[in-house]
């Protein structure tokens, strides 16, 4: 299963109402939706941050590139967490 902390799950939100973002949206909408049904899947973490040790997925369209911060729930490994969906930074 598939959990958000408040802040993503309002970005994501905000982001499917904004059809100027639609693309965007999309790529963010698939990628929830690979972390739900297996968030295992090697491509799924191929990149880490150590401190905090989070896995990141970029997604981008023509104009902006985001990333996705998860981690495997604590409590129940079958879970996923995004902690961070919004703008690449450090890209």
């Amino acid at each position: 299963m598939l959990r958000f902390d408040p802040e993503p799950a309002e970005v994501y939100r905000t982001l499917r109402k904004n059809a100027a973002q639609g693309e965007l949206f999309d790529r963010v909408r698939q990628v929830c939706g690979e972390l739900n049904d297996d968030h295992g899947q090697a491509h799924l973490r191929r990149h880490r941050f150590t401190q905090p040790p989070l896995w990141y997925i970029t997604v981008a369209d023509r104009t902006d590139i985001w990333v996705i911060l998860w981690e495997q729930s604590p409590d129940d490994q079958a879970d996923a967490i995004i902690r961070y969906i919004g703008p690449a930074s450090f890209a």
